[in-house]
């Protein structure tokens, strides 16, 4: 982990930005819903990387609540659900 582990309990529809990821708007992931176990089911929303590469938006990343932060604790502007 590479910042304080994130608390805040995400609604559906929060971008969020993961504690691995570059920090950067096309980084940022859409929460989708939570698995019986309490990890959150995203999927990020660019269908690009920061480096032009692409990726599959429909695919669900699975994480832990507190590798998931607010985008602007790093700067980036984003509209939230909540």
């Amino acid at each position: 982990m590479n910042y304080e582990p994130n608390t805040t309990h995400w609604k559906l529809g929060d971008l969020v930005i993961h504690d691995c990821d570059q920090k950067h708007p096309l980084m940022l992931m859409l929460v989708m819903d939570y698995t019986y176990e309490g990890k959150v089911q995203t999927r990020y929303v660019s269908p690009v990387t920061p480096g032009g590469y692409s990726r599959d938006c429909r695919r669900v990343v699975v994480s832990d609540l507190e590798m998931l932060h607010d985008p602007k604790r790093f700067g980036i502007e984003a509209e939230v659900a909540s």
